[in-house]
């Protein structure tokens, strides 16, 4: 995948994963007004592009140990730290956090074998 093509699918799959959490989950809540929405999608993307790497790098024992589990809990991690950076995201609960991370990872991954495709 080319340099600029992976931000702009990771953006995209963000966006549609964000906002499909925000209208199915109830604990989950993003402005929806297009600024505010853009600022959350491109901060959760530049969290993916350059924290997301560290932190799995650090935690690749886990990782291995849990079978790929371990991925799962860094994506969530990744959300409840935009969730601590942007007080206009709201993520009420454990749970919650689980079914957007999901959710997330759904999106990613249809958009990731789509940008296959293409």
């Amino acid at each position: 995948m080319s340099i600029i093509k992976k931000p702009i699918l990771m953006l995209l799959a963000n966006a549609a994963g964000l906002y499909l959490a925000t209208i199915f989950i109830s604990g989950m809540t993003v402005p929806l007004d297009f600024k505010n929405f853009a600022l959350v999608a491109g901060a959760l993307t530049l969290i993916n592009l350059f924290l997301r790497p560290i932190v799995k790098l650090m935690l690749i024992p886990v990782i291995i140990l849990t079978l790929g589990l371990g991925s799962f809990i860094v994506n969530a991690f990744m959300l409840y730290f935009l969730d601590f950076l942007l007080p206009a995201v709201t993520i009420e609960g454990f749970v919650t956090l689980l079914y957007v991370t999901l959710i997330l990872s759904i999106s990613n991954l249809v958009i990731r074998i789509f940008g296959k495709i293409l």
